[in-house]
């Protein structure tokens, strides 16, 4: 799933979260509209969730968290420090 790129522009993802955990150790588990993975109740989900304020504000806060830690430049910072001090980069939502 290639969530960073869609958050970074503001969208509101849409599908199933990854098993790995890897999400929700990253971003806000609302910036995710979680439906079936067959889309069976894909129609309803997005109904409700067009009257649900918090959703777009996880996205909002999702996107500020992305842009901010997930661009060139801090990805190369990140790599930078990692090789100067041996240290893994810890990536706590914010």
């Amino acid at each position: 799933m290639r969530y960073l790129e869609g958050l970074s522009a503001g969208t509101r993802l849409v599908g199933v979260l990854p098993a790995s955990g890897e999400y929700e150790k990253l971003l806000p588990r609302e910036a995710l509209l979680q439906v079936a993975p067959d889309g069976s109740d894909l129609a309803a989900k997005l109904d409700a969730d067009r009257k649900n304020p918090e959703a777009w504000s996880a996205v909002e806060r999702a996107r500020i968290y992305v842009k901010s830690n997930h661009s060139w430049s801090r990805r190369a910072e990140q790599i930078y420090n990692r090789l100067n001090t041996g240290n893994p980069t810890g990536f706590d939502q914010t």
